[in-house]
C-alpha cells in the first residue's frame, strides 16, 4: 500500500478479525436447549435483530466470552473479508495455474476460495497433479487427499442412444455413474442434479421446524389447558414452499405508537434457489428433484395435532 504503518480504519479492522473473541452458539439456547423465541420475537418488534436487547443484558447473562484460540493467527469463519484474503492470499497460485496450465497446456481452471476444479485430457492428469502439489506447496498450503475426486467424462452407449457419463476413479477402480461434486451439485456429464446431502438438509430442517413448532403449541395448550391452539403456517411456507420462492418486500406493520413502520427485503428460500438454479444450468432436472415438496411439507404437518 506504500504506507510504514496501515492508515487507522484499516488497522482496527485488521485487529478486530485477528484479536477477535467468540461466543458458543449453543451457551444461547437458554430455553430447554433451545433459543426463546418469546424473547426474540419481542426483540425484533423493538427494531433489533439481536440475542440480547442490551450489552447489560448480555453480561448479565454470565455467557462465556473466549479469545482467539490461534494467538494471532487466522480469522473468524464467515467474516465478509475471508473472500477477498484467501484471494490475495492464492494470487500467486493462480497465476502460476493459469500461466503454466491453462495457457500452455488448456487445462481448465475454476477455483471458489479453497474449493478447486481442474479438466484437462486424460493423459494430462498426472502432470497436473504433479504441478498442483509444487505450487501449492510453495505457499505453504497442502491439498486434501480425502476430499480430493478423480472423475472421467466418456460418451457411453445406453440403449440406443450415446451420451456423456461421469465415472470415479478410486484407487485406479473405476465405478460408473458417480457424479462430480463442485459448489452444491452433482454432474453426471448427461445431468446436472442438486447435491443429494443438500437436499436431505433441506427435508430435515423442515421437519424438525414443524416439530419444534408443535412442541411449542403443546406447551401452550397445557399452560392454557385449552385443546386448541393454532400453529402459524405463513412463515413455514415462505422458508420451505414454493409460496416463499419470488423475492419481495415484506412489510412489519408497528405494534405500538412509539414502534415504526419496517420493510424487509425476502430473497426467497431453497426452492428458489433450485428453481434459478435449473434455469441458469438449463437443467429441468433440478425442478423434478423439488417436484414434491409440496406434499412432503403437508405430509409432515398432518403428523401433528394442529387446530388449524
Amino acid at each position: 500500500m506504500g504506507f510504514k504503518s496501515l492508515p487507522k480504519d484499516h488497522y482496527n479492522l485488521f485487529k478486530s478479525i485477528t484479536k477477535y473473541s467468540f461466543i458458543n452458539l449453543k451457551d444461547l439456547k437458554s430455553y430447554k436447549g433451545h433459543f426463546d423465541e418469546k424473547q426474540l420475537a419481542s426483540i425484533r418488534n423493538n427494531g433489533k435483530h439481536a440475542y440480547f436487547p442490551n450489552v447489560k443484558e448480555f453480561m448479565k447473562s454470565d455467557i462465556t466470552i473466549y479469545k482467539n484460540p490461534t494467538k494471532g493467527t487466522g480469522i473468524p469463519q464467515g467474516s465478509p473479508i475471508s473472500a477477498l484474503l484467501a484471494n490475495i492470499y492464492m494470487y500467486s497460485f493462480d497465476e502460476s495455474i493459469c500461466k503454466e496450465l491453462v495457457e500452455k497446456q488448456n487445462v481448465f481452471y475454476r477455483r471458489y476460495s479453497d474449493d478447486m476444479i481442474f479438466v484437462c485430457a486424460e493423459h494430462q492428469i498426472d502432470v497436473v497433479k504433479g504441478f498442483i502439489k509444487n505450487a501449492i506447496k510453495e505457499i505453504k498450503l497442502t491439498i486434501s487427499d480425502d476430499k480430493t475426486e478423480l472423475v472421467s467424462f466418456s460418451q457411453q452407449r445406453v440403449g440406443n442412444k450415446t451420451r456423456l457419463q461421469s465415472c470415479r476413479i478410486i484407487k485406479e477402480k473405476r465405478y460408473e455413474n458417480f457424479p462430480l461434486s463442485y459448489l452444491g451439485f452433482e454432474f453426471y456429464g448427461y445431468q446436472t442434479l442438486l447435491k443429494s446431502k443438500n437436499l436431505s438438509s433441506f427435508y430435515r430442517e423442515m421437519k424438525e421446524t414443524v416439530r419444534r413448532k408443535n412442541s411449542r403449541v403443546t406447551a401452550i395448550k397445557e399452560r392454557n389447558l385449552s385443546d386448541s391452539a393454532p400453529i402459524f403456517k405463513r412463515k413455514i411456507y415462505r422458508l420451505y414452499s414454493y409460496k416463499g420462492s419470488k423475492k419481495r418486500k415484506l412489510i412489519y406493520f408497528p405494534k405500538t405508537e412509539t414502534q415504526k413502520l419496517k420493510t424487509k427485503e425476502y430473497r426467497g428460500n431453497f426452492i428458489r434457489y433450485a428453481l434459478k438454479s435449473a434455469e441458469i444450468m438449463e437443467a429441468p432436472e433440478i425442478k423434478k428433484q423439488i417436484r414434491n415438496h409440496w406434499k412432503i411439507l403437508q405430509k409432515t404437518l398432518n403428523k401433528y395435532d394442529f387446530s388449524n
